[in-house]
């Protein structure tokens, strides 16, 4: 029985052979409610409506979206999750939005889809990190020599190896990134993301004060450059001690790990010192491994001068 059907016979029931008088007029009678069944909106793939968990059946569940012919979702266009039993993810009763993948002919049923809207909007959110610069997350699927697969918002994404930090993050690891091309190709989807690019937006959010771990990668006479994720800080030579450091290279090394506070930001350049962990004048002279040791106190009473 369709639909429609149903609702004819409920009509007819709900009219007592009492009313049905010369003296009184109910004002609706069946070709009115069949007109205005014929008038309803035609219903067509890519529609997007509201509808009702009717009942579950083996491979899925009968909806009803407001057409003539009641609709089935199947199990697999439940989520974008796999789902295996599909009452323990909808309720008979339930309300929600559906999209249409498919016309019924010859008076069948609908079908539709709970994955294909959630499809569209993981991807509107993907487009979001690609034209706003905004972090998503992503577990890493599979490495290679190019780089590694990422599934970010339910899509498979590539990440170039030079878009990675180093090291490239293993299979199973769940990391920062940025999408920074998403395109549609037919019916493929091609997204790159970056992983240098997500730190670097996180670094760019961190408050003055939050205490950093990277690698020293040049010595100048004025300083030394910091590797931290994806991006270089600069420790002045004037920030690596309360006192007066002669040679810089006498403190740090190519290699070294360092530990600094961030002192200061603008825009992608970050300046760090040490000097503000030290519990003593010069204790980066003598031993730095003891300064990095006690960094997380130091920082913390830097960071409530700064308050």
């Amino acid at each position: 029985m369709t639909r429609f059907e149903a609702m004819k016979l409920k009509f007819n029931r709900g009219i007592s052979r009492e009313a049905d008088t010369e003296d009184e007029d109910v004002g609706f009678d069946n070709s009115d409610f069949e007109a205005a069944i014929a008038n309803t909106k035609q219903l067509k793939v890519g529609d997007v409506v509201t509808g009702q968990i009717i009942q579950f059946e083996k491979r899925g569940a009968i909806v009803d979206i407001g057409a003539k012919t009641t609709s089935f979702l199947q199990t697999m266009e439940a989520s974008l999750e796999k789902v295996s039993d599909l009452k323990q993810y909808l309720n008979v009763g339930e309300t929600r939005e559906f999209q249409i993948i498919k016309a019924n002919s010859g008076g069948g049923q609908f079908q539709v889809s709970i994955r294909a809207i959630e499809m569209a909007r993981s991807w509107d959110r993907l487009l979001k990190s690609r034209d706003e610069n905004t972090v998503l997350e992503g577990e890493v699927m599979q490495t290679n020599r190019g780089g590694a697969i990422i599934l970010v918002e339910n899509h498979r994404c590539f990440l170039p190896g030079s878009l990675s930090a180093r090291p490239l993050p293993a299979e199973g690891d769940r990391v920062p990134v940025v999408v920074v091309q998403a395109e549609k190709l037919d019916k493929n989807m091609r997204v790159v993301v970056s992983h240098r690019a997500a730190l670097a937006a996180q670094l760019t959010d961190m408050q003055l004060g939050a205490l950093l771990d990277g690698t020293v990668r040049a010595v100048k006479p004025y300083g030394v450059f910091v590797e931290i994720g994806p991006t270089m800080g600069l420790l002045h030579v004037s920030q690596i001690s309360h006192e007066h450091v002669a040679d810089v290279t006498a403190v740090l090394k190519e290699g070294d790990a360092v530990r600094a506070v961030l002192i200061s930001r603008d825009k992608s350049r970050f300046g760090l010192s040490t000097k503000v962990l030290e519990p003593e004048p010069g204790a980066m002279l003598r031993d730095p491994a003891a300064v990095f040791a006690g960094a997380h106190a130091m920082a913390q009473r830097y960071r409530e001068r700064l308050a």
